[in-house]
């Protein structure tokens, strides 16, 4: 499994209470070999049903954090889920 770094539905939905989501199920994905995946099912607050998926960046930098951050965000503004 590609899971290094557990999380709880506690500590998951207080993350996605941030965002204005509210939990509905997660799982752990089994794929990968560097990170801690989950594919995470929320409602937005509209209630309409979100596939997310989390990872949590394992021993990288801040800076490649940042990288990533600014890379997923540039996406998201052209429309890419």
């Amino acid at each position: 499994m590609s899971v290094f770094t557990s999380i709880t539905k506690a500590q998951l939905q207080m993350l996605l209470t941030h965002q204005q989501l509210e939990l509905g199920d997660f799982t752990p994905a089994a794929e990968g070999i560097e990170n801690s995946n989950f594919f995470v099912t929320a409602l937005d607050a509209q209630g309409q049903q979100r596939q997310l998926v989390l990872t949590l960046m394992e021993g990288s930098s801040r800076e490649a954090a940042l990288w990533f951050h600014g890379l997923l965000t540039s996406l998201a503004m052209d429309g890419l889920p």
